[in-house]
């Protein structure tokens, strides 16, 4: 080793290190939640929850989509407003940020779909802003299938509500 230069194992950073940086809002303990997720990022594995029977004046989306990055849930929120041009149906997107009063205002708006990044969901979910029921309906035999590249099993799971809990509803929670 040459002085003066560290080796490359101690300038790695491990996930730990970068989620306990001042201001960082630390992702959920994976034991403290039932959701599946992705050992090597700790983001939900969830990609499409879709809710059934909504009530009549639409406090919860038909559907909550949910990316791991900003740059993911603006790009699919743009072509869900492409696919849904013409339509009644609204779309929404809740994005981690300094600006949380408006996290929150956008959180009690109504709409049809909702486009989310996990860290603001945990975080809108945690301050009881927001309360979900979520129960699994079916996974996918094609989506456990193993890639050719990666050698590792994908899979897509798909969620909906059961009359008894709905998927997502808001509360009112003063600031």
């Amino acid at each position: 080793m040459i002085k003066g230069r560290a080796d490359s194992n101690s300038m790695r950073r491990t996930y730990e290190e970068d989620e306990n940086k001042p201001g960082r809002l630390r992702l959920r303990d994976q034991n403290a939640t039932d959701t599946i997720t992705h050992p090597s990022r700790g983001h939900p594995a969830v990609d499409w929850i879709w809710t059934q029977d909504q009530p009549e004046d639409r406090l919860a989306p038909v559907m909550l989509y949910i990316a791991p990055t900003r740059a993911l849930v603006i790009q699919n929120l743009m072509e869900f407003k492409f696919f849904t041009l013409g339509t009644n149906l609204t779309c929404r997107n809740i994005t981690g940020g300094h600006n949380y009063l408006l996290q929150v205002k956008e959180a009690k708006k109504a709409c049809d779909i909702l486009c989310f990044t996990s860290g603001a969901l945990f975080k809108l979910h945690n301050e009881g802003f927001m309360t979900m029921g979520i129960r699994p309906a079916a996974t996918s035999q094609a989506a456990t299938t193993t890639s050719n590249k990666s050698r590792r099993p994908r899979r897509r799971v798909t969620f909906s509500a059961s009359p008894q809990a709905p998927c997502t509803s808001y509360t009112t929670k003063a600031l």
